[in-house]
């Protein structure tokens, strides 16, 4: 009867080791794909909002065109006056920074603009060559903490 007890607790015992490596093995492959998953979701959700600006500044150009009002200024700190970020904000529906770097006159079209959030960063850039817009994506992660304890 000892005999049976002690393989049935060493079989027990092997099985739950197996048992508790398979879940750990399912546990490290599902955290990265999660995490993957997540980031490729929240950088379309980004990609979407860029496009959404693009289009919002097309429009409000349109509209400063007729008002003989130019959507580009160079001397204020993002490129744009204050109110016209409002308004592409409040037309897109974006809630991160935008800075204008470039406003492509002969297109109608912003040349290059920058939208941050607080860990994406969307460059647009209108590429002259290929006539055809171009939209990157960056990740943004914190190196270092100056300053915060």
């Amino acid at each position: 009867m000892g005999k049976i007890r002690n393989a049935l607790t060493h079989s027990f015992v092997r099985y739950f080791i197996y048992a508790i490596s398979i879940l750990f093995v399912i546990i490290m492959v599902l955290i990265p794909a999660v995490n993957y998953y997540e980031i490729h979701t929240r950088s379309r959700l980004i990609l979407m909002d860029t496009k959404n600006i693009q289009l919002a500044m097309r429009l409000l150009s349109i509209q400063y065109y007729g008002q003989d009002r130019n959507i580009y200024q160079p001397g204020e700190p993002y490129g744009m006056a204050e109110d016209t970020i409002k308004e592409i904000k409040q037309l897109s529906g974006a809630e991160g920074e935008i800075t204008l770097v470039y406003w492509n006159t002969s297109k109608g079209l912003p040349g290059k603009f920058f939208y941050q959030t607080d860990s994406f960063l969307a460059v647009y850039e209108y590429d002259d060559k290929r006539d055809e817009p171009e939209w990157n994506i960056y990740r943004l992660k914190e190196v270092m903490a100056l300053g915060k304890e």
